[in-house]
C-alpha cells in the first residue's frame, strides 16, 4: 500500500537534504497538517515535507482518514 498526500518542496529550491513527515491523528488528513510545514520551512529551508493521508477513509466522513 502506498500512502500519499500533500507535499512541499524545499523552500531553498535546491535538492532536499532532509525529509519531514507530518502524521495526522484519527479523523484528520494531510491537508490539515501541510499548513504547519509552511511555518516550519524557514527553519529547515533545505527539507522536503510530506503529510500523507492514513490508509483508509472513515465511512460517511468526507476527507477524514483512519
Amino acid at each position: 500500500m502506498v500512502l500519499d498526500g500533500p507535499r512541499l518542496a524545499p523552500l531553498s529550491g535546491s535538492r532536499p537534504n532532509a525529509l519531514v513527515i507530518l502524521i495526522h491523528g484519527y479523523g484528520s488528513n494531510g491537508d490539515d497538517l501541510i499548513s504547519l510545514a509552511r511555518m516550519i520551512q524557514p527553519a529547515l529551508p533545505d527539507a522536503a515535507f510530506v503529510a500523507p493521508n492514513a490508509p483508509s477513509q472513515i465511512p460517511r466522513m468526507a476527507a477524514a482518514y483512519q
